[in-house]
């Protein structure tokens, strides 16, 4: 039995609605006492920690696209911050060099991403397990590449793309905090929405079957359709991450794409549960966390050893609940 939509859903749903009018609110009560000589000091303000939420849920929307392919068809994706990076360039360039609107340039990323998705899928589906692991791996290293090296071939010197605008709405910029906030919050509900329905659809995308391969280990069984149609949708959600993130940053590098970025989705995905959307998100809060927690704590010069920390986070969990923390029920 796979998870549902309950009502501690709908209550945190309500609760990521209306954080930014809390923190509002909490920021006039802090001015308030500051005028009667009462001062709390806290470690960051309501802007800071909507913009640390902002990059969290954009982590979630990740992990639940490449949930689709992990928790249905067991295949172990470690390139997905491919899709990431296709995403991000399509929106940047477009934007900056074309001046196309940020709207139909998330639509059209959402499709790049498919497209490449569908690609990759027609050289990679036959493989199994760690073969197919080092594929999508090298996709995307090749990808990193191509984009960091490209230089005029892509049209951002060094692969960078500075000055991305930010999207519009009514003739209004959306550029604050707490407006990133509600437009990463909009899609992430959009795909888990979208998530949710395909489980349930008559376009059945779970496990028809199980067989054997030569290691002895079980591994589903699946159809060619099934398998093109659950990457093509993980891909575009991975696009349009990449595309948030675009005009999210304003100015991007390959480096915000390194196949790092695989991993550390694959792991979120893993740590939560494979199959669960509510694990894929729980997961991506946790490890995402994290991530900010670490970067704040250690000096740049020793910022691998974040790598360290969630290697341990990884086999801690895996030690004590080997199918993550909210795995699917079958």
């Amino acid at each position: 039995m796979r998870d549902k939509l309950s009502p501690k859903t709908a209550i945190f749903v309500i609760i990521s609605i209306l954080l930014p009018l809390l923190t509002h609110g909490m920021d006039l009560f802090l001015q308030w006492l500051s005028t009667r000589g009462i001062y709390v000091p806290l470690p960051f303000g309501s802007s800071s920690l909507l913009r640390v939420l902002t990059e969290l849920y954009l982590y979630m929307l990740l992990a639940v696209g490449l949930n689709i392919v992990m928790g249905n068809f067991r295949r172990p994706d470690v390139g997905f911050a491919a899709f990431y990076l296709i995403g991000g360039y399509t929106a940047g360039l477009l934007m900056t060099k074309l001046g196309w609107n940020y709207w139909i340039v998330l639509v059209l990323a959402a499709m790049h991403g498919a497209l490449w998705g569908l690609l990759r899928t027609a050289l990679t589906l036959w493989l199994r397990g760690v073969y197919f692991a080092v594929a999508t791996f090298g996709f995307a290293g090749v990808l990193y590449v191509v984009v960091k090296h490209g230089g005029e071939s892509i049209g951002a010197p060094d692969g960078t793309v500075y000055g991305i605008p930010a999207p519009t709405i009514l003739g209004h910029e959306l550029y604050y905090n707490w407006q990133h906030y509600y437009h990463i919050l909009c899609l992430l509900v959009l795909t888990v929405f979208a998530a949710y329905r395909l489980t349930r659809s008559r376009m059945v995308l779970t496990d028809s079957g199980e067989r054997t391969d030569a290691a002895g280990n079980a591994e589903p069984q699946l159809r060619r359709s099934q398998g093109f149609l659950a990457f093509a949708i993980s891909a575009a959600i991975g696009a349009i991450g990449g595309a948030f993130f675009a005009q999210f940053r304003a100015n991007i590098n390959p480096d915000a794409f390194a196949p790092w970025e695989s991993i550390l989705v694959l792991c979120m995905v893993v740590v939560g549960g494979l199959g669960s959307i509510r694990g894929a998100i729980l997961g991506a809060g946790v490890i995402g966390l994290a991530n900010e927690v670490l970067r704040l704590m250690i000096p740049i010069q020793f910022s691998s050893l974040r790598f360290l920390v969630f290697g341990a986070l990884v086999l801690l969990v895996m030690r004590c609940r080997p199918a993550g923390m909210l795995s699917a029920k079958r």
